[in-house]
């Protein structure tokens, strides 16, 4: 079976891979759910449920990456001192 959005790591960002693994999650869990409800639990149905699980353990990753790259913090190099935003008169033009 093709996957629509099973490239997901082929995204350039923690934000846009999430995204695409949250969209192939549900259509993996939609195939799960047709299976289920069209001849009973299949065998491949099982092989799914575990593609799920390691990708659900993926997405944990990814959204703690998001979560520490979104959080409008951001770490650099910091010699003492304290941290500011530069004013209109702190800038040199």
């Amino acid at each position: 079976m093709a996957w629509l959005y099973s490239n997901w790591r082929s995204e350039t960002t923690p934000a846009a891979q999430l995204a695409k693994l949250n969209l192939h999650l549900q259509e993996l869990s939609d195939a799960v759910t047709a299976e289920i409800s069209g001849d009973g639990k299949s065998r491949s149905s099982n092989a799914i449920a575990q593609m799920v699980q390691r990708l659900e353990e993926q997405r944990e990753k990814l959204q703690r990456r998001v979560g520490l790259i979104g959080g409008g913090v951001s770490i650099t190099s910091h010699r003492g001192g304290s941290f500011s935003s530069p004013t209109h008169a702190d800038r040199e033009d």
